[in-house]
């Protein structure tokens, strides 16, 4: 079961809590919501895989980290939640079988974000499209990510050509965008 309400308007909290009595959902995007100051009910979404909470201005550490123990969630998405800083990030690196990260546009993250995410074995997916706080350290720490396949650093500024090079040890890794890496140089077409 899934739930999607994107760009609808308000959310009651009463909604929110009736969606968490769903024993079977496994799907939940909110986008854009703005009203919903509370998700501990809907941590206790026991067969909850995929969690969407994007573009959410008022989305802090703590609702996520109400998330930390969700042993089935596999793939999340905070795209363009600028408050969420690396305690969010560390809180995630819990979940044993997260492996699709979307933190795009989440600018208060930095290096230490990468370096919490790394320990999630299962990690196939990072994206981080604008965090313009990550620099080589960020690539280096994602190279202990196995399975790692797919990478967005775009326009992480603070990319170079040593940051490129590391992930070129990732065995798996087969999709990588560097657009508007503007540190990059040819040398990292090589890598």
């Amino acid at each position: 079961e899934a739930f999607r309400w994107e760009r609808c308007g308000p959310l009651s909290a009463a909604s929110v809590q009736a969606l968490s009595a769903c024993p079977s959902l496994k799907e939940i995007a909110l986008s854009e919501c703005t009203q919903i100051s509370n998700l501990r009910t809907l941590a206790n979404c026991k067969c909850l895989q995929h969690l969407e909470l994007e573009s959410w201005s008022a989305l802090t550490d703590a609702m996520i980290a109400e998330f930390s123990s969700s042993r089935l969630l596999r793939e999340v998405s905070f795209y363009g939640c600028q408050r969420l800083t690396d305690v969010a990030m560390q809180a995630l690196s819990l979940c044993p079988g997260l492996h699709t990260v979307d933190v795009g546009e989440c600018t208060g993250l930095t290096d230490a974000s990468a370096k919490f995410l790394a320990c999630c074995p299962e990690l196939l997916d990072f994206a981080c499209s604008g965090c313009t706080r990550l620099t080589d350290a960020a690539a280096r720490s994602l190279v202990q990510c196995r399975k790692l396949m797919r990478v967005n650093f775009r326009d992480c500024v603070e990319l170079t050509d040593a940051g490129v090079q590391a992930l070129s040890a990732c065995p798996l890794l087969k999709i990588v965008d560097f657009e508007g890496c503007i540190a990059l140089t040819s040398t990292s077409v090589r890598a």
